[in-house]
């Protein structure tokens, strides 16, 4: 399992070695539950492009319709079986 979580995290840093970091987007899930639509105006805005009041809007019905929480809560540790 270790081996699959290393090739999981070595990848994808050689990647953004050779590519440069400029290429890359740090999402973190944090921010994304704290504040998608901040998080997704920073994207957008990374990516060179405007986040419309329309499709801003269908974040938010998205949003409304899809809560965390719509089949219950579950924490979970990375001590946990899987």
């Amino acid at each position: 399992m270790l081996r699959q979580l290393d090739a999981h995290i070595a990848r994808p840093l050689q990647a953004r070695e050779r590519l440069g970091e400029d290429r890359f987007f740090d999402l973190h899930y944090a921010a994304l539950m704290r504040d998608p639509i901040g998080v997704m105006r920073s994207l957008y805005e990374w990516a060179g492009d405007a986040l419309t009041a329309p499709t801003e809007r269908r974040m938010l019905d998205w949003l409304e319709r899809n809560p965390q929480t719509a089949s219950g809560l579950r924490h979970t540790r990375w001590t946990e079986p899987a």
